[in-house]
């Protein structure tokens, strides 16, 4: 009867110390980016680039693949004379602009 009492008692802890190892490791796993062309970028993410930056001029690429496998582009455009780097994820949703200095 002891050893069930502890068993029970000892579940919990094991429980919360496995899910710990488990989120841990799921906060190492790293992005992965890698250059591609403008030519590779999805056309739902051109347009995208298109209606809220019309008449962009896009220079370099980045496509990032989240530890989850979703994807996501970071974009180096020159708008208005001004050099931008806008997000984009796979549907060609806008996530957000950084200015370069």
């Amino acid at each position: 009867m002891k050893k069930i009492k502890f068993l029970l008692a000892a579940l919990p802890i094991v429980l919360f110390v496995a899910c710990n190892k488990q989120a841990a490791k799921n906060d190492t796993e790293e992005e992965n980016e890698r250059s591609i062309k403008i030519s590779e970028l999805p056309q739902v993410v051109k347009n995208g680039i298109e209606t809220k930056f019309s008449g962009a001029i896009l220079k370099e690429a980045d496509e990032i693949t989240k530890p989850n496998g979703d994807l996501t582009y970071d974009v180096e455009i020159n708008f208005n004379s001004t050099v931008i780097e806008v997000m984009y994820d796979a549907r060609g949703e806008y996530l957000g602009t950084e200015v370069d200095d």
